[in-house]
């Protein structure tokens, strides 16, 4: 009996884990997928671009939800500034001047309550 009940606590420890992970990997958030580059053009999501020590700056337009955050599910390169309205809400990476890559790793950002019904 000992063994078994040695062998439930086990299997719960291993799906209470196993359900922290996923939850954890699987980030929920407001999915972004057009953007708009500097000269206008619209872009769909993954956007490939090799910039070679340019910046690239993308702006894109959401209306008011429910969800919190931003998700952004990978970012390759060394930097980027997030604005939400016009105000910098987060930074992401080493510096603009840092030759460091980020690491491609899903990025959650928190919107705060300083979201209007159209926010860009």
């Amino acid at each position: 009996m000992k063994k078994f009940l040695s062998f439930l606590a086990g299997i719960s420890i291993f799906i209470a884990i196993w359900i922290t992970i996923y939850n954890l990997n699987n980030l929920n958030g407001y999915k972004l997928n057009t953007w708009i580059d500097e000269n206008g053009n619209k872009l769909k999501i993954p956007i490939i671009k090799t910039l070679k020590g340019n910046t690239l700056i993308l702006k894109t337009y959401f209306n008011k939800t429910n969800k919190n955050y931003l998700v952004f599910p990978e970012l390759s390169g060394n930097y980027a500034e997030i604005f939400l309205n016009n105000v910098l809400i987060e930074k992401i990476g080493y510096g603009k001047e840092n030759l460091v890559n980020l690491y491609l790793k899903p990025h959650l950002i928190f919107l705060g309550n300083n979201l209007k019904n159209n926010s860009y």
